[in-house]
């Protein structure tokens, strides 16, 4: 097997997670339009995001926000973005890498992306440090609603799925 060197799959991840940044920045300036709103999916326990502890409680793993109408002080950073969300009624400020996202989303206009960065366990043990998600695990509490993210934003036809890509690459 030939080895990858130059590590394609994360300068893609890393073109990707640009793509969100440019997103959010547009909307922080001109605001959606249309049908426009965001799915954001992000690792709860990735060094630097912060959330509140009972959000943190109720999502050990992962999380989706939704960016569409009740989210203020959207500010995005060189390698993150802060957002005030509404949560059982409390106004919280969370705080995301872009590198602990795991998946993007525009329902409005059927685009999504999904980042493969537990397709590889070498690179989730090199970002994610003393936590559980060291190695992926067959059955989880979020699973379910983790599934059904990955189930509808692959549902998309703009996906860009990086997966089917790594199986080609094994095979050789």
């Amino acid at each position: 097997m030939i080895e990858d060197y130059i590590r394609y799959d994360q300068l893609i991840d890393n073109a990707m997670r640009q793509v969100v940044k440019e997103a959010l920045i547009k909307i922080t300036k001109e605001g959606f339009a249309g049908e426009h709103h965001f799915l954001i999916s992000f690792f709860t326990n990735y060094e630097g995001v912060e959330i509140p502890e009972h959000l943190k409680k109720k999502y050990p793993e992962e999380m989706t926000i939704v960016l569409q109408h009740q989210y203020e002080d959207l500010e995005v950073k060189e390698d993150l973005f802060r957002v005030v969300l509404s949560f059982e009624n409390n106004r919280e400020q969370i705080i995301i890498p872009f590198a602990a996202l795991t998946s993007f989303a525009d329902p409005g206009v059927r685009f999504g992306l999904k980042f493969n960065i537990l397709a590889d366990e070498a690179l989730l043990e090199e970002l994610v440090e003393d936590t559980e998600l060291k190695k992926p695990k067959k059955a989880t509490k979020n699973k379910k609603n983790s599934k059904k993210t990955e189930k509808n934003i692959a549902s998309s036809k703009n996906v860009v799925d990086l997966s089917k890509l790594r199986d080609k690459k094994k095979q050789t």
